[in-house]
């Protein structure tokens, strides 16, 4: 089976030579041009020479000829400058809609694709394991993929910088609430992040400050607003005065209870429970009279852990939720989810922050981090490990984590170093 994503593979390796047009005319490739990502031609500054004619512009490319029009390419002046219509299959003929009876230079490249490439490629397409390349695997392929562990987690933490920079311009460039927002989420873990950032959103941080003295004032607001205390749940001192205190702070700043928060429980550990997890992360904003200070002041993973050593109110030690009472477990913040936020959250901030200020300390020290730190436990680095792949500290976990995600489960693997090695056979 052949896509588009093979024909610019095709191309942008270089490994369609010998080319002729449609009608016969011998093509020699110049300049194969730079892959456009945004909209446009598929690769743009591109220089070919047609019959001993050279032309400069954009290259297409398309599986069918027809498929110029079905994505209507004829009535779009940001394809007037295409030199050069690279398909698979020449099905229609194809003219500029400017000059409807000039033809559009089209090569057909069926003929021209080594079979081996074509084997190899539907190979991993046509995979079903946990990721295309499973059974290929072997010493020199993970090797290969080991050097590029710093360009993953590159490209991973920019995804970060850029999910930063929107809590950053949403929060007028506060940076003390853009990083309160980040950690909420990482603290509500995979399944209720995104209640938990919405939550930071709808209670925000200077409110929590103006209050910070006052615990029990800090938890009626956010359990109150969060909507896991409920009345149904109001059983026992402890909650009768949250919801008592919530009742005046509610009617003070005019927060509005998430009432359709739909907080996730299904298959989570007890102690991942969202009342719990909200209780911990509590724990850590009364324990600190101001996080951006304390994160910015560290200057070693165990400053960082400190930040995050804290205990639950009591109550928590014998609840995982309101009005459940529970034998007696710890309320510490755990390592495991320790790692997490400082991973998911801290760290990114930091080299956020560096960016912003331009200061390489602050970058430094974030990458310094994930390089001291061991890899996270979790079911994607254990099959990473389970396949021979090395992993020996968070800075290759995080690489392992975006290449599955976004390479490996989205069939990725021309963009990946070992798919391409797969690929062409080399």
């Amino acid at each position: 089976m052949i896509t588009e994503d093979l024909i610019y593979y095709l191309w942008q390796t270089k490994q369609l030579y010998d080319l002729a047009t449609t009608s016969g005319e011998i093509i020699s490739v110049i300049d194969y041009g730079s892959r456009n990502h945004a909209s446009g031609p598929d690769f743009v500054n591109a220089k070919i020479k047609i019959n001993g004619i050279i032309w400069a512009g954009s290259v297409e490319m398309h599986v069918l000829s027809s498929d110029w029009l079905r994505h209507t390419h004829d009535s779009d002046p940001a394809y007037h400058n295409v030199i050069l219509h690279v398909v698979y299959q020449d099905d229609k003929p194809v003219t500029y809609s400017s000059r409807q009876n000039f033809r559009i230079p089209t090569t057909e490249i069926k003929k021209y694709i080594n079979p081996i490439i074509m084997k190899n490629y539907n190979t991993l397409r046509e995979s079903t394991t946990w990721i295309p390349c499973e059974k290929l695997l072997n010493e020199e392929l993970t090797q290969s993929l080991s050097l590029r562990y710093p360009a993953l987690t590159g490209e991973k933490l920019q995804v970060s910088l850029e999910n930063i920079h929107r809590l950053y311009v949403n929060n007028q460039f506060d940076y003390g609430e853009s990083l309160y927002q980040l950690t909420a989420h990482y603290f509500g873990g995979p399944q209720n992040g995104p209640i938990f950032e919405r939550l930071a959103n709808e209670v925000p941080l200077h409110i929590l400050q103006k209050n910070i003295f006052d615990p029990l004032r800090i938890q009626s607001i956010l359990f109150g607003v969060s909507s896991l205390m409920q009345k149904s749940t109001v059983q026992d001192d402890y909650s009768e005065k949250l919801h008592a205190e919530f009742v005046i702070q509610k009617a003070k700043y005019g927060f509005k209870v998430m009432e359709d928060a739909a907080w996730k429980y299904a298959g989570m550990m007890p102690s991942g429970q969202p009342a719990f997890r909200l209780a911990q992360m509590i724990a850590v904003l009364l324990r600190q009279t101001n996080l951006l200070d304390d994160l910015l002041n560290a200057s070693c993973l165990s400053d960082m852990r400190l930040i995050l050593s804290a205990e639950a109110d009591v109550y928590w030690q014998t609840h995982y939720q309101f009005g459940k009472d529970t034998s007696k477990h710890s309320t510490v913040i755990t390592k495991p989810l320790q790692d997490r936020i400082i991973i998911n959250a801290f760290v990114p901030f930091l080299f956020f922050y560096g960016s912003q200020k331009d200061d390489q300390y602050y970058k430094d020290f974030a990458l310094q981090l994930l390089d001291e730190m061991k890899p996270e436990e979790n079911q994607t680095i254990t099959k990473w490990k389970n396949l021979g792949v090395r992993c020996e500290t968070s800075l290759e976990s995080q690489a392992l984590i975006y290449l599955r995600h976004q390479y490996c489960s989205k069939s990725g693997c021309l963009s990946c170093v070992i798919g391409n090695k797969i690929v062409s056979g080399k």
